[in-house]
């Protein structure tokens, strides 16, 4: 504050009445930071899980698709898979969370019968097709996660810089 204020009563109370609004705006902020946080550390562990299944899952994927090439051969692996269509359906939906809007990613999970004629085909194959779904169920995870992850982060930084302490205290004792 200006330290040539005139040391009335009015403006003694008109700064206290700031004083009070910005001390109260100071603790909505150090709460929704606090909630954020929170969130935060929920949404990082469980992007860890999720990174470990995909792991996981890749390697099984991979093994899977090595089977199916030893048996069917790479090329008609590779036919069939031009076969399969290559779109996904999702439906995102946002959530707030104390004004951040994370996504909610669901598959649209329809029937499970492949794109490919079983005459000619194993069924290393339809291990594999049926990992590589899994792998993709996960990727749509994942992706939800790490994007909740990095708005929560970027919404934490601007909070924390409005989170500060009020300056109008100084400007008290100087009215009295």
């Amino acid at each position: 504050m200006n330290g040539k204020i005139a040391s009335t009563r009015g403006n003694l109370i008109r700064i206290s009445r700031s004083l009070l609004l910005a001390q109260k705006g100071h603790d909505l902020l150090e709460q929704k930071r606090q909630i954020l946080m929170m969130e935060l550390v929920r949404h990082i562990e469980e992007a860890k899980v999720v990174q470990k299944d995909m792991a996981q899952v890749f390697s099984s994927a991979y093994k899977a698709l090595e089977r199916a090439n030893i048996s069917l051969g790479i090329d008609a692996v590779e036919e069939v898979a031009h076969a399969i269509p290559e779109e996904a359906r999702f439906i995102i939906r946002l959530r707030s969370v104390m004004g951040v809007e994370v996504p909610e990613v669901d598959e649209l999970e329809g029937r499970l019968e492949p794109s490919y004629s079983f005459f000619g085909t194993s069924g290393a194959l339809d291990e594999a097709y049926l990992a590589f779904r899994q792998v993709l169920h996960l990727l749509s995870r994942l992706a939800e996660v790490e994007t909740s992850i990095y708005r929560l982060a970027f919404q934490i930084r601007k909070t924390h810089r409005r989170v500060e302490p009020p300056r109008l205290s100084s400007g008290v004792p100087q009215c009295t």
